[in-house]
């Protein structure tokens, strides 16, 4: 894909019912790793329901896919903890 301007304007702190504080972005190629993991901790029945696989490791090319975007017809966005 092409290197697409990363859209800063669009992350947001935000504060759960208990105070932590969550950041939500948009998701970049670097976040392969940790949208790899977060795939690997769903359950079955989550990983059908958002992603209609049932394999336990997503595919390369569907991890490229869900992470590798342009920010304008394809984006997805990613809630992160802050790091300790």
């Amino acid at each position: 894909m092409t290197m697409a301007r990363y859209p800063t304007e669009l992350i947001r702190k935000r504060y759960l019912f208990d105070g932590s504080e969550v950041t939500i972005r948009p998701i970049n190629a670097d976040d392969a790793s940790i949208e790899a993991d977060f795939v690997r901790h769903l359950s079955p029945e989550s990983r059908y329901s958002r992603l209609m696989v049932t394999l336990n490791e997503l595919p390369m090319t569907k991890l490229r896919y869900l992470t590798d975007v342009d920010y304008d017809k394809h984006m997805a966005f990613v809630a992160t903890l802050p790091q300790d």
